[in-house]
């Protein structure tokens, strides 16, 4: 990202920076900086996209209007950076930086801090990954005060002959003593490249990108269909919590986000955030 406009992101944060801006980030999340995201929008007379480039190089920036709102979970391995050595900065899509981490990282934050209070109905999960082994694991969990329980989750586990699974993990602790697989997909292995998923959840059923291509469909009845999370409740970024584990061990992630639409999703606004990767 040029520095001037990093300064000027930056200029409108009320946090501190500390040097540690998130160079990889392209979705804003800072009130002035959806207003700004918003006046582009319309500048350039779009209801839901728009597109940004930086030094030649097409990036991924997604206007936050009425119809969607962007929470960045990697923000979670911002704040964990000074005084984790096993969590590092490696090389991400397109030449941007992405998160790296090593065997006893640590990034775990009040889930509050990045993510609203209920999830509602529907929803949208984005990650871009590189996992260096077939190892079961988790991209991030919100886990229950107990810590036993993973309420919402993206599992990476073995699947049949060389494939892999991705799975929602969607639980609601209330009722439940173990963490909930509502969906679950068979993919082509993901180790040792990059991939992007997107997991798109409406009320009746739960819909798999890999790459921008749909890979499958399941009907899924979730209960409730809007998920509270306990005030409690906490963010692990690449692992599930000390009892459930499953780390995330030397591989690196370049994106983590839940998109909540506040209205149907455009088109064009749907083709910004599964637009598929240039370097694998």
């Amino acid at each position: 990202m040029p520095a001037t406009l990093s300064n000027k992101v930056d200029s409108d944060r009320n946090e501190p920076d500390h040097g540690l801006r998130p160079p990889w980030r392209h979705l804003p999340v800072t009130k002035n900086a959806v207003r700004r995201e918003q006046a582009k929008c319309e500048n350039q007379n779009s209801s839901s996209t728009h597109q940004s480039f930086c030094g030649g190089t097409y990036s991924e920036v997604e206007c936050v209007t009425e119809y969607q709102v962007v929470y960045d979970l990697m923000e979670a391995s911002v704040s964990s950076m000074t005084d984790d050595n096993n969590l590092y900065m490696d090389d991400g899509v397109d030449g941007f930086p992405a998160f790296g981490f090593r065997p006893g990282s640590e990034v775990k934050q009040p889930y509050r801090l990045y993510l609203p209070e209920k999830l509602p109905a529907e929803f949208t999960l984005v990650a871009t990954f590189k996992p260096t082994s077939f190892r079961t694991s988790y991209l991030f969990a919100v886990l229950n005060p107990f810590e036993t329980v993973v309420q919402l989750g993206i599992r990476i586990s073995d699947g049949p002959g060389s494939n892999q699974n991705v799975s929602l993990v969607y639980t609601n602790s209330d009722e439940h003593s173990h963490s909930e697989e509502v969906a679950k997909f068979t993919v082509p292995k993901l180790t040792k490249k990059w991939s992007k998923i997107v997991i798109k959840v409406s009320t009746s059923d739960v819909i798999l990108y890999l790459n921008c291509h749909e890979m499958a469909r399941q009907k899924v009845t979730r209960i409730p269909q809007e998920l509270v999370f306990d005030t409690a409740s906490t963010l692990y970024i690449a692992q599930a919590g000390p009892h459930i584990q499953e780390r995330y061990d030397v591989s690196t992630v370049h994106r983590l986000s839940t998109i909540v639409f506040r209205k149907k999703t455009s088109s064009a606004c749907w083709h910004e955030i599964c637009f598929p990767l240039k370097s694998t």
